[in-house]
């Protein structure tokens, strides 16, 4: 795409988000903002660890069955070798991108797969910076929400835009957008199940292709009985993002807190399954109805 085309499609981005703050703020029924901070540290395929502190700032809108949330994260790095994505990290090596090709485990790496060959990108000792990812748009579309049968089917709908230098580790410099269905299922008044499913266009980089894939989670949750609190354990991945190399793959434990109507906390651990994960992931969020 030229950089005329790219700078255009930018400037509507921005202009989107705008027109989306302003929209929702005069005429939404219900406004949430929510954040969060997380720190995560992994070698991934890489010579060097890569550490790095996220903190999430959303807001969201809701309209009757319509919910609308933007998202532009803020992130602190160590290398510049993860890329930035609406469903998290990608080791692609940021601007070394090619020097991934013909380097992958799996099946690239001879009879029966399952190799390992560690990936050498130049020594980034002094790197630590921190700059704003691409910020990112959902809509959530309510198909089914009955308080009798505790059932709830949304479509959700995403969009990433590459506002931020791809070189930095911020960004691919690519549109990503993503098309799915979540569900939950509740069982009595404290147990319930969820599962979601979001296929994923990814946009590729100056040297190195992205396949589209498909992402997915399911869990289970209990709130204690008498109590503000909620428990969760998931699982979640995704189809091959990288030719040659294992896809991300993690588990999850987390706690939810209720404080009042109005304010809901959140704690995680994240332990990486595979070489595309980080090692281990904890956070903090917080969501606030305005």
């Amino acid at each position: 795409m030229s950089g005329y085309y790219s700078l255009l499609l930018k400037r509507l981005m921005l202009f989107v988000l705008a027109l989306f703050t302003g929209f929702s703020l005069g005429f939404a029924q219900e406004i949430q903002y929510n954040g969060g901070a997380g720190y995560s540290t992994g070698s991934y395929y890489f010579n060097e660890q890569t550490s790095t502190l996220h903190l999430s700032n959303g807001l969201s809108a809701g309209f009757k069955r319509v919910r609308v949330s933007l998202n532009a994260p803020f992130i602190v790095q160590s290398t510049p070798w993860i890329s930035y994505t609406p469903q998290g990290g990608i080791p692609t090596g940021g601007s070394q991108n090619g020097s991934l090709k013909n380097q992958g485990t799996g099946q690239g790496m001879g009879p029966g797969g399952g190799g390992h060959r560690e990936v050498v990108l130049p020594d980034t000792v002094s790197y630590t910076k921190a700059s704003f990812s691409d910020p990112s748009i959902q809509v959530g579309l309510k198909l089914i929400s009955g308080r009798q049968t505790q059932s709830t089917i949304t479509l959700n709908g995403y969009l990433k835009a590459p506002l931020t230098d791809p070189s930095t580790g911020y960004g691919t410099g690519a549109w990503d957008t993503g098309a799915g269905v979540s569900f939950s299922q509740g069982f009595g008044f404290s147990w319930m199940l969820f599962a979601d499913a979001t296929w994923w266009w990814l946009g590729d980089m100056d040297d190195l292709r992205l396949n589209n894939s498909l992402g997915y989670s399911v869990g289970i949750g209990k709130i204690l009985t008498g109590s503000p609190w909620m428990v969760n354990a998931s699982v979640s991945g995704f189809t091959p993002m990288i030719d040659d190399y294992d896809p991300p793959l993690s588990v999850m434990a987390s706690s939810g807190y209720r404080v009042n109507g109005k304010v809901f906390l959140n704690l995680s651990l994240e332990i990486g399954l595979s070489e595309s994960s980080p090692d281990v992931s904890t956070s903090v969020g917080w969501s606030v109805t305005i």
